[in-house]
């Protein structure tokens, strides 16, 4: 599932577009009446979370790629298309993935505070958030969308692996200074994760992401699902302090 880097970089991949009218639209999305957009100029390209929106000047598309959505810019594939937007200096394709229309504003509907890539996101925000939530497990935390919107099951690793949390912590038992490091890893890290997807994923920013070892202490990582999310987990027992 792509997170919130990943919209980032797609946005930035959709900017080009931005006040080309849609000359054709095609897709599986008959219920969503997408034909509205025919002839409808772009006027911007936002993300959230992980979810990225192309807009118009009345109405804005919402797509969620889910776990296995893809998209390609100036190309075509195989397989169910649920909406394909031409330009009139490209095309953009967007498969298996979920596609709605929002006719309402989108700040009367997104809380940009929330999105850890956002200019306007905010820490007190969050941190007030944690501690209405402080049974929870951590891992489970960094998930929660309206508090981190845009961390997946990759940041999440990664960032409770630089911040030395174990993820089956208590996030009421995470000490402040621990809870601080977190907001500042999560920001950076994303922004890590963006540039390390705009290089094409080469090896060696997931340290315990689907990895074997620990890259600190050369021991097998431990990989377990965790939380209410159910999320496969790989942490390391030595590594990371459990706070309980």
């Amino acid at each position: 599932m792509p997170e919130g880097p990943s919209m980032v970089f797609l946005k930035e991949k959709l900017s080009p577009f931005i006040g080309q009218k849609v000359i054709e639209v095609n897709g599986d999305s008959p219920k969503l009446a997408i034909k509205k957009l025919l002839n409808l100029k772009i006027t911007d390209i936002k993300t959230y979370g992980k979810e990225i929106f192309i807009c118009f000047q009345e109405i804005s598309v919402r797509i969620h790629l889910m776990l296995f959505g893809s998209y390609l810019i100036n190309s075509k594939k195989d397989g169910k298309l649920k909406l394909g937007l031409k330009l009139k200096e490209g095309e953009i394709n967007f498969y298996a993935c979920n596609v709605s229309l929002i006719t309402e504003p989108l700040d009367s509907l997104y809380d940009w505070s929330v999105d850890v890539m956002n200019d306007k996101w905010d820490r007190e925000k969050a941190k007030n958030k944690l501690k209405d939530i402080s049974d929870s497990l951590i891992c489970d935390a960094l998930l929660d969308q309206h508090i981190f919107a845009g961390v997946g099951n990759k940041l999440k690793d990664e960032l409770l692996f630089d911040a030395k949390i174990h993820p089956e912590s208590l996030v009421g038992k995470v000490p402040e200074k621990k809870i601080k490091a977190i907001f500042d890893i999560v920001v950076d890290k994303s922004f890590e994760y963006l540039k390390w997807d705009k290089e094409g994923r080469p090896d060696g920013f997931l340290k315990v992401h689907k990895q074997d070892l620990c890259p600190v202490h050369n021991i097998k990582l431990s990989s377990k699902t965790l939380g209410k999310t159910k999320r496969k987990t790989e942490f390391c027992e030595i590594c990371q302090k459990l706070y309980k």
